[in-house]
This record gives C-alpha cells, structure tokens and sequence, in this order.
C-alpha cells in the first residue's frame, strides 16, 4: 500500500476516532416489525412518546428550541445531546435530572414530574444500553374504548403537553369532559388527521392503527365506556 494510502486512512481512523458516536449508534435503523418481548423496553414504542410528550415540548427541548443544547425529538439528537454515558447508563445526565428536585428537576416546574413508572422504564431502557429499539405492538381497530383505549392512548401520548399545570395553547386533556368538547368541536378528528389542524401529537403522528382507533371511538359517539 503506498504510503498516500496509508495516510488517508490513518486520518480517516482519527477523524471516526474523534466522533461523538460511532456510525453503528447512530445509523443502524430498528426493524419495526419486530415482535415485542416481555420485560423489555422499546425506544420507539416507550421512550419516544414519553420523552416527545413530557420533555421536547415547544420552549423546552424540542428541535427548534434545543434548551441549553439538548434536543429529544428523535433517537440521533438524544445521543447527540450528550446526556447518555452508555458505558455508565445510571449517571447519565438524563437519569440525574429526572431524579432531582427544585429548580434542577425535570421535567421543571409547573410541569408534574414523571411518575415512578415512567421512571422506571426510562431506568431500564438505559440499562438496557439505551438502544434505537423497536418492535410491532399489538393493535387491533375494533378495540377502542375509552378506558381501555383512548384514555390510556391519551395519557401517553397527549396529556404531558396538554395537563393542567403547563396547557399548551390552553388545551387541558385530563378528564373525559375535557376531551369530550374537543370531539363536539371537532378539533380533536382534525387534529388526529391533519384536516385544518396541526398534526397532533406533536412531531410524534399517531400510528396508524391508533389514529383509526380514535377515529373509530369518535365516529361511535365518544362514549365513557
């Protein structure tokens, strides 16, 4: 090998050497249609939603704002952030700041802390080494109740944006009443569909089936079943 050859290569070494993340962090993709397994925990299917709905809200570390350099729309900005030690899961900043209290807590003030479940999946799913995770979840569309369905849906993927503490656009979806006028007014269907609304959730569209789900719910009159 001549020794140009030889040259580049050792800069090319240095260069991936100097990188925050390897390209296998980064680039390699999930298979979505992956079965999900018991006890473990998916980025896509547990992380994502939470962090999109409690965390990377608009002022706070969504892509636009990026709050003191740290962004958690998407598996590549939270590496990027820096706030993950995979060789030392538990002092990952991310696992700090969930876990303090006053000023230096997050999600801060009004905002409710998580609660000690989703602390514990964001635990395990860091133990776990904090992979780009996915899998198939099971959903069927003719299951749509409320309490079995839609409210849980909800509470995942709505209420940390739209809770009594911190109401983005003054929108509060903690009680069935409260999610009621929005079906009345139709700005829930529009919102779920993108029909004269901003796709909501935010940066984070329902799948699918759950988008079908709802649709379902709201076409069977929004019963409190």
């Amino acid at each position: 090998m001549n020794k140009r050859v030889i040259a580049s290569c050792l800069l090319l070494g240095l260069s991936l050497a100097s990188c925050k993340h390897t390209i296998e962090d980064i680039y390699v993709l999930p298979d979505p249609n992956a079965p999900c397994k018991d006890q473990e925990v998916y980025f896509n299917r547990d992380i994502e939603p939470l962090l999109l709905s409690k965390c990377a809200m608009p002022g706070c570390h969504d892509n636009q704002t990026g709050s003191d350099g740290v962004r958690l729309s998407g598996y590549n900005n939270i590496l990027n952030s820096d706030i993950i030690k995979k060789d030392d899961p538990l002092d990952s900043e991310i696992w700090e700041v969930l876990n303090e209290s006053g000023d230096k807590r997050m999600p801060p003030e009004p905002n409710p802390p998580l609660t000690s479940a989703e602390k514990e999946l964001i635990r395990t799913w860091l133990l776990q080494g904090a992979p780009n995770s996915a899998c198939k979840q099971d959903c069927d569309t003719s299951q749509f109740s409320w309490s079995g369905t839609i409210q849980p849906l909800i509470k995942q993927k709505c209420e940390g944006c739209h809770n009594s503490a911190s109401p983005q656009s003054g929108i509060i979806l903690e009680q069935y009443t409260q999610v009621k006028a929005l079906v009345d007014n139709g700005s829930l269907e529009g919102s779920i569909t993108g029909n004269g609304f901003v796709v909501m959730p935010y940066q984070n569209p329902l799948p699918a089936c759950e988008q079908q789900q709802m649709l379902n719910w709201i076409a069977d009159g929004a019963p409190q079943n």
